[in-house]
């Protein structure tokens, strides 16, 4: 049921984030806005985890550590994002993020 869904909002993750380092990318934030609020609607949240701390007790990402150190490291980069869908008041996480950690 949620497979397609999943398909799709990781390829508008990828576009969003193309369009972020676009110099007219601006003019794609509208569009991309609308996209966001229609899977809102439909209970799907996409969560961005970038600039978030990452420690290996997190089961929400799966982390590609950059460097031999494992304490304080921060995201750096968001290769899937995290993917809930609420029902019924209740939030189930549809997929894990993929991520790249290292020290700042």
């Amino acid at each position: 049921m949620h497979s397609n869904h999943i398909k799709i909002l990781n390829q508008f993750f990828e576009l969003e984030k193309k369009a972020q380092k676009m110099s007219d990318g601006a003019s794609l934030q509208r569009p991309i806005d609308r996209i966001r609020e229609a899977y809102d609607e439909m209970g799907y949240r996409v969560h961005n985890p970038i600039g978030e701390p990452y420690n290996e007790t997190r089961t929400d990402v799966e982390a590609n550590i950059v460097g031999q150190q494992t304490n304080g490291l921060v995201i750096t980069d968001v290769i899937k994002p995290i993917i809930y869908f609420k029902e019924s008041e209740r939030n189930t996480m549809l997929q894990k993020g993929i991520v790249i950690c290292q020290k700042p």
